[in-house]
C-alpha cells in the first residue's frame, strides 16, 4: 500500500510539473481559451454585485448623514432661541445624553465621529434673567462615540467670571462645590447676584455659572470670596450640549 501511495505521489507530481511546462510553451492555449470565456461573465457578475452593493451603502450613508445635518440644524437655530442671548454664528450645539455621573465628571453618548473634541465646553440649559445658557464644564477626554466632561467644581477647574453687578473674580472646585475668590472689596458681592464666564483661557463670554451666596469676608485681605449656587443640580441632568465656537 505504501508503494502504492508513493507511486501515485509521483505520477501526480510529474503530471503537474508536465501541465505547467506546456501551459508556458502555449500547448493549452485551445483549452484555456473556452474556459475563460465561460468563467468571465460569473466573475464580473459577482465583482458588479460588489461594487452595486457598495455604492448602495455609501448613497444610504450619504442621505443619513444629510439628515442627521439637517437635524442638528434645526436644533441648533432653536437652542440660538431658547439661550436668549446674542450667540456668534459660529457657535455650533451638539446634544448629548448623559450616560453616568463619574469621579465628578459626566460621561455623554457623543464622541469624535460626530465632532467632538476636547477643550469644547458643555452646557444645560435652564431658565435665567440674563440668558438660558448654564455652563456646567468642558470636554476633557474623547473616544469615538462617549466623551467625559469635567465640571466646573473639579479641583483643577478655573474660570474667570464677571458679576451681574460688574464685579470680577475667579470660580474655582473643591470637588463637590463652587466657589468665587479674588473679588476685589471696592468691587463689593452681593447674594444672590448672577455670576457668568467672562471669556478668556478659551472659555466662552455670558454664560451663566450660578448665584453668589455666603459672603466671607477676610479681615487680613483686600479680596472678598463667596460660595456660588448652582442653577442647575449636575447630577440630575440628563441631556446636555457641548458647544464648538
Amino acid at each position: 500500500k505504501e508503494r502504492f501511495e508513493m507511486k501515485r505521489g509521483v505520477i501526480l507530481f510529474t503530471l503537474s510539473l508536465v501541465i505547467i511546462i506546456f501551459d508556458r510553451m502555449g500547448y493549452l492555449n485551445w483549452f484555456k481559451s473556452p474556459l475563460v470565456k465561460l468563467i468571465q461573465p460569473i466573475q464580473v457578475g459577482i465583482r458588479g454585485g460588489v461594487i452595486e452593493e457598495k455604492q448602495d451603502n455609501s448613497e444610504a450613508l450619504s442621505l443619513v448623514l444629510k439628515a442627521e445635518m439637517m437635524k442638528l440644524k434645526q436644533e441648533n437655530e432653536k437652542l440660538r432661541e431658547l439661550l436668549g442671548t446674542k450667540v456668534s454664528p459660529s457657535w455650533k450645539f451638539i446634544p448629548a445624553k448623559v450616560i453616568k455621573s463619574e469621579g465628578g465628571d459626566l460621561v455623554i453618548d457623543v464622541g469624535s465621529k460626530i465632532g467632538v473634541e476636547t477643550e469644547m465646553v458643555v452646557v444645560a440649559l435652564a431658565r435665567e434673567e440674563v440668558n438660558n445658557g448654564i455652563l456646567i464644564g468642558g470636554i476633557e477626554s474623547v473616544s469615538e462615540y462617549q466623551s467625559r466632561v469635567r465640571l466646573l467644581y473639579d479641583k483643577e477647574s478655573k474660570l474667570d467670571v464677571v458679576m451681574e453687578s460688574g464685579g470680577q473674580g475667579v470660580v474655582v472646585g473643591d470637588g463637590e462645590k463652587l466657589m468665587i475668590k479674588e473679588v476685589l472689596l471696592k468691587q463689593g458681592l452681593m447674594e444672590g447676584d448672577l455670576v457668568m464666564s467672562r471669556g478668556a483661557d478659551g472659555w466662552p463670554s455670558d454664560l451663566v455659572v450660578g448665584r453668589v451666596a455666603g459672603v466671607k469676608k477676610i479681615d487680613t485681605e483686600v479680596f472678598l470670596e463667596a460660595m456660588i449656587d448652582e442653577v442647575v443640580e449636575v447630577g440630575s441632568l440628563r441631556e446636555v450640549f457641548v458647544v464648538s465656537f
